[in-house]
């Protein structure tokens, strides 16, 4: 019986399974809990009893009568070092070889949940000088087509004994008997004028360092600068500055070198948003009246905006046609029926009746996809708005841009 029963015990038992190793201590997978699940834990210095030293209870607990919770030598260190965080190490570092621990084994700081989490990678001078992390930056260095520097090696004479120069490279970074070059100077001229502007060119192994130091260090300090920066960071420029900044421009620059102020991405998205809630689909007043409210709006938009240049015209002119299409779905909206639209187009607009028919019957259109079919567009025209008073972006804009009228000289008078 005896036998039997531990035959069945044997059978109900769950097999263990696989094991995670995580530094000097295994733990048991499909754990819910750190340290009360039976984990096979590796040989310590000292496995005796250790209170947690906190603040001291009026009455004392079970676990205090019983001498606490068994605690570990590293599990101590750990709970020792949650506090670490300095001005200097803001998110914990590595402990090289704190009290209590094996010489050679490092603990890692917990990191703060308020800051981001750097790279797992080191920054080091091993890294910099990898051969893999060499080869990725003259490959970047190569992609900007630059100058040669003061020693005239060109990007390609240089590559012709990458595999050559990268182990001497690497050799030298390591020993710190690396020492960069001479940087060339050359004068540029500055776009739209006649002054020159200074450039210094290194040579093309200096850049190749340059920008090996680059990719090791970016991943680590690109994440706490501020949103607000825009200067010498990945996809970000003068122009991404300016359209960041809420004041609705953006600068391009003309195959000339001048610049070029246009509208930002965000001021288009903002004035359609506009026109949209200017031209509600439950709007219950008259076409005069929403014309009215938009021609309101876009004078005082356009005299904050008037500052771009000539190559924004096709741009406002696209929200003008934008502007028109709301306003005839607007009025196809209004009529209810189809076939008073079918009235309206054919008896006040001179819509053929089958033309008229065809695009309001055909197809099972929308009353936006309405909006731009042939009646629609012949029977409300740019001219017609212009005839209700609609204002056009292009024309205003043209009226705040225009040249002023020069008088002739001034005859003077003789008096006697």
């Amino acid at each position: 019986m005896g036998g039997s029963k531990r035959a069945r015990s044997g059978k109900r038992r769950k097999q263990p399974r696989d094991n995670l190793k995580r530094g000097d201590l295994t733990i048991r997978s499909g754990s819910r809990r750190g340290g009360n699940d039976g984990a096979t834990m590796g040989p310590q210095e000292s496995d005796g009893r250790i209170v947690p030293q906190e603040r001291r209870k009026a009455f004392p607990t079970a676990s205090q009568m019983r001498g606490g919770k068994a605690t570990t030598v590293d599990e101590k260190m750990m709970q020792l070092q949650l506090f670490h965080e300095t001005a200097e190490n803001p998110q914990g570092g590595t402990v090289s070889n704190p009290v209590g621990l094996p010489a050679g084994k490092a603990r890692v700081r917990p990191k703060s949940r308020t800051t981001p989490r750097p790279p797992s990678s080191a920054m080091t001078m091993e890294k910099i000088a990898d051969d893999t992390n060499l080869l990725m930056a003259f490959m970047e260095v190569a992609a900007n087509h630059g100058a040669p520097g003061p020693d005239r090696q060109s990007i390609e004479q240089v590559r012709e004994h990458l595999f050559e120069l990268v182990p001497a490279l690497q050799a030298d970074l390591l020993k710190g008997t690396y020492r960069p070059g001479m940087i060339r100077r050359v004068w540029i001229p500055k776009p739209g004028g006649k002054k020159q502007r200074g450039l210094g060119i290194p040579n093309v192994v200096d850049r190749m360092v340059q920008q090996a130091v680059h990719r090791v260090l970016s991943p680590h300090f690109e994440p706490r600068f501020h949103d607000a920066s825009h200067g010498f960071r990945p996809n970000r420029s003068c122009h991404t500055a300016i359209e960041a900044a809420s004041v609705g421009f953006c600068v391009q620059q003309s195959r000339d070198g001048e610049a070029i102020v246009r509208l930002s991405r965000r001021s288009r998205q903002r004035i359609n948003r506009k026109v949209v809630e200017l031209t509600r689909r439950n709007w219950g007043n008259s076409l005069d009246a929403a014309i009215e409210r938009i021609n309101q709006y876009l004078r005082g938009w356009m005299g904050f905006f008037h500052v771009v240049g000539k190559a924004e015209l096709y741009g406002l002119a696209r929200i003008d046609a934008h502007i028109r299409r709301r306003l005839r779905a607007l009025v196809f909206r209004q009529k209810k029926r189809r076939a008073h639209i079918v009235s309206w187009l054919h008896r006040k607009r001179r819509i053929p009746l089958k033309h008229a028919k065809m695009d309001v019957y055909g197809d099972r259109r929308s009353l936006w996809a309405l909006s731009i079919t042939r009646s629609a567009h012949k029977a409300m025209s740019t001219h017609w708005f212009e005839k209700q008073g609609l204002l056009r972006l292009e024309r205003l804009w043209r009226k705040h841009n225009s040249s002023p009228v020069i008088a002739s000289a001034q005859v003077p008078l003789e008096l006697g």
